[in-house]
């Protein structure tokens, strides 16, 4: 029976920083954050100009800067402030940031929206049953080197 009218998730991640060798500054960091919708995960999972020697720099700035914004679009909350003063969770908080620490907390929301949260739940559906790689033919195929 198929049920109409269901809410789509909200998902929130949370981002918390310290573990990883190199962010002991940023130990005790809670970020709250959503994932990109498709159409922007479409327009920005494409980041091989990041690296691209091709890629102008103003290019380059110009595609960083779309990045940082669909995130502050996405910033639920955040636990940072500068001397006492806390950050607002939004486009200026985020650029008020050392760049360092704005990329590291960018990437990390990049890696985490982007992997399959693990266990699976056990009732999740993901398809079809599991193919047992015994009973899979290895002849090679017509036409296919062998």
């Amino acid at each position: 029976m198929i049920r109409v009218g269901v809410q789509v998730p909200k998902r929130t991640y949370v981002l918390q920083f310290g573990d990883a060798p190199g962010d002991e500054d940023l130990a005790g960091v809670e970020i709250k954050v959503r994932p990109p919708t498709v159409a922007e995960s479409l327009e920005h999972h494409d980041m091989s100009w990041y690296r691209d020697p091709t890629t102008s720099e103003a290019e380059r700035t110009k595609r960083l800067a779309e990045l940082y914004a669909v995130f502050a679009g996405r910033l639920v909350s955040w636990n940072l402030d500068d001397d006492g003063v806390p950050l607002p969770a939004t486009l200026d908080g985020l650029h008020a940031l050392p760049q360092d620490v704005g990329g590291r907390i960018l990437g990390s929301w990049l890696w985490e929206t982007a992997t399959v949260p693990r266990p699976l739940p056990q009732d999740s559906n993901t398809g079809s049953a599991s193919v047992d790689e015994s009973q899979i033919p290895m002849e090679a195929s017509p036409g296919l080197p062998s």
